[in-house]
């Protein structure tokens, strides 16, 4: 094959790992390991499956560097710890995610394509949202997964915007609360309310250490329906993603609607020509594919802000891939 066909045959194959991992992580492969190393036989009967399979999928995983096999027994190399659950990196809740959610709903792309409409409603019933409220196991481990993923969205916010003036702050879609202890943290003289979906309140906000907590209230709410708390300023991150231009404005609309002098922070990728906007025009196609939702250029946030009736956004880029647009007090 000539070197382009060549590409594009390495990428064509790139399927399989990914669902290998998902499945080693649902036999929980890593934790059994994590004790000590184990023969074929050993291992497939802690984790119930069959031995030959098992040894069949291990082998394949061994050719992209997890797991190894010393002829006799299975054990952990370097990579594949980070399987394990617990493990920093929270990989093994994002090869659940993925598995369970991403994959099947990446086969009705061409449904998407064509309609322009989320394919994740039509392989599940329901949408996005509505599937992780009806499957609690799922929506922990999406929560988990995207903790993980804030942890450096928020340093790079705290590194990057000063918050000034802000006495009370509401973050709204805050999950576990990964980016609200950051701010928090580095601003020791403010309060705010963190307002999310019940079943994400139910889980208590973990991320939030106690000096944040005792400065927190958690509340749940329907930010479609409910109206926000009055605040001096609004933060949403990784939200508007998630929801098409119209949904966007109704968020938007209603920070104004609680505090019209408020400021809004909105956290998001931001699409362009760049080459860096490699990582952006990808999750575009994952919000296609799960949420119905999009990532957005410079103009079409300023666009949504218009539209909200809220001031012109500035775009201020953080040391990691996020950008912060910031609609000030007016």
């Amino acid at each position: 094959m000539t070197g382009g066909a060549e590409h594009i045959a390495a990428l064509l194959d790139g399927f399989r790992a990914p669902q290998c991992i998902y499945v080693a992580a649902r036999l929980g492969i890593a934790e059994r390991l994590a004790e000590h190393p184990m023969t074929p036989a050993a291992l497939a009967t802690a984790t119930r499956a069959d031995p030959d399979a098992l040894h069949r999928l291990l082998r394949a995983l061994q050719t992209v560097g997890l797991f190894a096999f010393d002829g006799d027994r299975w054990h952990h190399c370097e990579a594949s710890r980070a399987l394990c659950p617990g493990h920093p990196s929270r990989l093994h809740d994002r090869a659940i995610g993925l598995g369970s959610l991403a994959w099947s709903s990446w086969g009705g792309l061409e449904g998407a394509v064509r309609t322009g409409a989320p394919a994740f409603d039509a392989v599940h019933g329901a949408s996005f949202f509505e599937h992780l409220e009806r499957h609690p196991e799922l929506a922990a481990a999406f929560g988990r997964t995207m903790s993980s993923w804030t942890a450096q969205t928020a340093k790079a916010l705290v590194a990057t915007h000063p918050f000034e003036g802000v006495g009370h702050l509401v973050d709204v879609g805050g999950g576990h609360g990964v980016m609200l202890d950051a701010v928090l943290g580095a601003h020791p003289d403010m309060s705010a309310t963190l307002v999310d979906r019940p079943e994400v309140i139910d889980a208590g906000a973990p991320a939030l250490g106690d000096a944040a907590r005792e400065r927190t209230t958690l509340r749940a709410s329907n930010v479609f329906q409910d109206p926000l708390p009055t605040a001096d300023a609004y933060l949403l991150s990784w939200i508007l993603h998630d929801w098409t231009d119209a949904q966007c404005v109704e968020i938007l609309a209603r920070c104004r609607a609680a505090n019209p002098a408020a400021s809004v922070v909105v956290v998001e990728l931001v699409l362009s020509d760049s080459k860096a906007s490699a990582a952006a025009r990808w999750f575009d196609l994952e919000m296609l594919v799960q949420t119905g939702g999009r990532e957005r250029t410079q103009a079409e946030f300023e666009a949504l802000f218009e539209d909200a009736g809220l001031a012109p956004p500035t775009f201020t880029p953080t040391p990691g891939t996020h950008t912060i647009v910031h609609s000030a007090n007016r």
